[in-house]
């Protein structure tokens, strides 16, 4: 019976106008809990999700020949390593 009531109001709504994909994604979401009926009420406090977020980029590998990115002269003194530059290794 519920189904059948949300496929109705789903119906209504792309004929209305409403994107199919949004009401898809509604009607998903009412899935979660089964008292959940009215697609219409559903939508006036739902929103679609946003778009991913971009994946923070991988950490930058070391080159090997260095000691996680310091290199010590001959002096004693320790330094950046090239590769710790961006862009350096890909």
């Amino acid at each position: 019976m519920g189904a059948k009531r949300v496929k109705r109001t789903a119906d209504a709504l792309a004929a209305a106008g409403a994107p199919q994909d949004v009401l898809e994604q509604a009607a998903v979401d009412m899935a979660r809990e089964p008292r959940w009926l009215d697609l219409e009420r559903h939508l006036e406090y739902w929103a679609p999700p946003g778009p991913a977020r971009p994946k923070a980029p991988a950490p930058h590998p070391y080159c090997g020949a260095c000691d996680y990115g310091w290199i010590t002269d001959k002096d004693g003194r320790a330094r950046k390593c090239g590769c710790r530059q961006a862009g350096a290794h890909q």
